[in-house]
């Protein structure tokens, strides 16, 4: 079977817990090192069904991605269960995962927020995000502000960039907690320095706006090219607007096609209705009526009220055969830059 990587949280995990392998462990980390998760695996089973916490989490950790062993949801939520009632706070953490998105076992949010607490009063930062985001929403569980911002803030201050940005939206109005600028800001701030790509976008358009923070186009620029080339797709169509507009940026619409082509690639509506007028009216790409029609339906089929205007009025145009002017621009959209950082 085709060694793919583990995700990132379990591999990070991994690494963590063979500081104190035992022999067996480690010779089964060293196959699956060399390319071998088959032969992890089978180093690992006998250790698992001996009862090993550790082997019985990375047996769950190849269940669950395929790794040496077929894909097993149902037997991943086995192996983690097994390491997570020996208090494993790793297992704990899966665990609570596959509960949390009922995959593998039933959907379960009370049982998920059992074990990230387990995890997370063991001072594992992905289960004091997990318990803190869903206690702040209160998905599917009683929710709990305060205890839902406390979890978040003790994983924000172990560098979790992803509690960090939940933090920052929370304060800033996101949720149902007072708005606290320097609260918001800080916490945006440290996510964005730290690589995460939403909390990139979001500020670059804070500084694009003004919220919060002093307006600056160069600042504004900086963060959402950042963000774009880490996909972000309202980043990507941010910055084409940008160009675009040319809104305290040198204006340029080969650039800003380049941008909202990516946004347009991921689906995102209001990119791919400008993307169409681009398109409609040759600025920075071809002059192309039915590639503009194309992403006007794409757009359209979200049900994006802007691509439905300017889609009937396109057909108007072809039904009357009019020549398309290039003095009378569609409406142009620009998206609410926060509303879509909530994803």
């Amino acid at each position: 079977m085709k060694n793919a990587p583990l995700p990132a949280f379990l591999f990070a995990l991994m690494g963590l817990v063979f500081v104190s392998c035992t022999t067996p462990l480690q010779k089964g980390r060293r196959a699956y090192d060399q390319g071998h998760p088959d032969q992890a695996a089978t180093v690992w089973l006998p250790l698992a069904e001996a009862g090993d916490p550790e082997a019985q989490f990375l047996m769950g950790t190849l269940a669950e991605s395929g790794q040496g062993v077929e894909v097993d949801l149902e037997q991943a939520a086995f192996w983690y269960f097994a390491a997570a009632v020996q208090d494993y706070a790793a297992a704990q953490v899966n665990l609570g995962k596959l509960l949390a998105q009922g995959a593998g076992v039933p959907r379960d949010s009370t049982q998920a927020a059992r074990w990230y607490r387990s995890a997370a009063d063991q001072g594992v930062p992905e289960a004091q995000y997990n318990l803190g985001l869903m206690l702040l929403v209160g998905e599917d569980i009683e929710g709990h502000t305060a205890q839902g911002l406390e979890y978040l803030r003790r994983a924000a201050r172990r560098d979790h960039a992803g509690a960090q940005y939940t933090l920052a939206m929370a304060y800033s109005g996101a949720f149902d907690v007072p708005v606290r600028e320097d609260q918001a800001t800080r916490w945006m701030r440290r996510a964005a320095k730290g690589g995460y790509g939403l909390a990139q976008h979001v500020l670059g358009s804070w500084h694009l706006e003004g919220r919060f923070v002093p307006a600056s186009a160069l600042t504004a620029e900086k963060w959402l090219e950042k963000a774009a080339r880490q996909d972000v797709p309202e980043a990507q169509y941010l910055l084409g607007w940008m160009y675009h507009s040319g809104e305290d940026v040198q204006q340029n619409d080969q650039v800003a096609a380049l941008w909202m082509k990516q946004a347009a690639a991921q689906g995102l509506p209001v990119a791919q209705t400008n993307l169409a007028l681009l398109h409609l009216y040759g600025r920075g790409v071809p002059r192309d009526l039915d590639k503009a029609n194309q992403l006007l339906q794409r757009a359209a089929s979200q049900d994006f009220e802007l691509a439905e205007v300017n889609l009937a009025l396109l057909e108007s145009k072809r039904t009357q055969k009019t020549t398309w002017s290039t003095q009378a621009p569609l409406p142009v959209g620009r998206i609410d830059p926060i509303a879509g950082a909530r994803r």
